[in-house]
């Protein structure tokens, strides 16, 4: 067969345009090829939105002591801020300890000042009563010496005279012993005068720092009642905290979405009473599968849509991620106990945003740019 093209008009006049089309699809493929190749880059790394949720943070009021209530001053749904009283407990109790204690504490106060007035005069008899003694000791001792030397002297005169006759030996034995019954005395006097000085420096030192403890006293609650006084022990401020306690507050500003006790039901130590939705900035939670958590990172940026408004975005910066892989039950999953493992987000919005707290929301990450 000849290889030779035929000479047809027809032919001749569509075969250029047709062997340019089946010479140029090598560079569609090219092409197409690129923009493939670019849409993967562009989607390279990302993954499907994911399910997340506004954090919910709730404050919990509750009493800490057991009692009944009294008095609920706020309803469901109500605005209330930060030192709101939230309810009253019933203060019977705690206040019939406070009146005991303060009428004890007042007896007391009494008898503390009695005792301090009885401290010093006993004190101040002592002292008195050990230099009479002393005094009386040392014109006792002068005394017997005194007698002493007029025996002693009797004793040589009359030793004399019993030579000459002129006294019996009666007599004369009888000074004699005197004299010696006297001696004894005389050397024992200066113990029992130093004894009785040591006695009498004591009594003055504790009569002087018992002097010194009153003035104090008085200078620390000069100006200050009685009743000052009372309130300052530290019994009657634990009683006044405790009674404090039975008035419960809120601890930030938020609304009320829980009352679980009605007046005259009794608080049981710990239990909560309200549940107050804190009024914070919100965050966002997420759980991204273990799968995909190499492509997440701190401060990679999102942006996240609510399912009331799909087409409002609102850009977020990841701001925590839990440092362990978790599991997760996929309750949804037909196949039984399957457990998902990764790791929860956390996102702050980046700019004000009317997020409501436990709002179910979409993360996508952010598409890059073209150039």
């Amino acid at each position: 067969m000849s290889k030779l093209t035929p000479n047809i008009q027809q032919y001749k006049k569509h075969h250029p345009l047709f062997r340019r089309l089946m010479g140029g699809w090598s560079f569609l493929v090219w092409v197409a090829m690129i923009g493939v190749t670019y849409l993967c880059y562009l989607h390279g790394g990302s993954f499907l939105p994911l399910n997340g949720q506004v954090r919910v943070i709730k404050e919990n009021v509750s009493s800490t002591e057991t009692a009944r209530m009294s008095k609920i001053l706020v309803r469901q749904g109500q605005e209330v801020q930060r030192g709101d009283v939230i309810a009253m407990l019933d203060t019977a109790m705690i206040d019939l300890k406070i009146r005991d204690l303060d009428a004890k504490l007042r007896h007391d106060r009494q008898l503390e000042a009695l005792e301090d007035l009885d401290r010093q005069h006993r004190l101040l008899e002592e002292v008195q009563g050990l230099r009479k003694i002393i005094s009386e000791t040392e014109l006792l001792f002068e005394s017997d010496k005194s007698s002493n030397a007029v025996l002693t002297e009797r004793y040589k005169a009359w030793a004399v005279f019993l030579k000459k006759g002129l006294v019996s030996d009666t007599e004369y034995f009888k000074v004699g012993v005197e004299l010696a019954a006297l001696e004894p005395k005389l050397k024992k006097y200066p113990e029992i005068l130093a004894q009785y000085q040591k006695d009498l420096a004591d009594a003055q030192r504790l009569q002087q720092e018992t002097n010194a403890a009153s003035v104090a006293l008085r200078a620390q609650t000069e100006g200050q009642t009685l009743d000052a006084s009372i309130e300052n022990d530290p019994l009657m401020k634990e009683l006044r905290s405790i009674r404090e306690n039975h008035t419960l507050r809120a601890a930030s500003a938020g609304s009320i979405w829980l009352i679980n006790f009605q007046e005259g039901e009794v608080v049981a130590a710990g239990a909560t009473v309200v549940e107050i939705i804190k009024h914070v900035a919100p965050t966002v939670e997420a759980f991204v599968p273990e799968t995909l958590t190499i492509q997440v990172t701190v401060g990679q940026e999102f942006r996240v849509s609510t399912l009331t408004a799909p087409n409002q975005y609102y850009r977020a910066t990841l701001t925590a991620i839990t440092p362990q892989v978790v599991g997760q039950i996929d309750k949804a999953n037909i196949m039984v106990n399957r457990v998902i493992r990764g790791r929860r987000l956390l996102l702050t919005p980046i700019e004000k945003s009317t997020l409501l707290p436990g709002e179910s929301v979409m993360i996508e990450q952010l598409p890059k740019p073209w150039f």
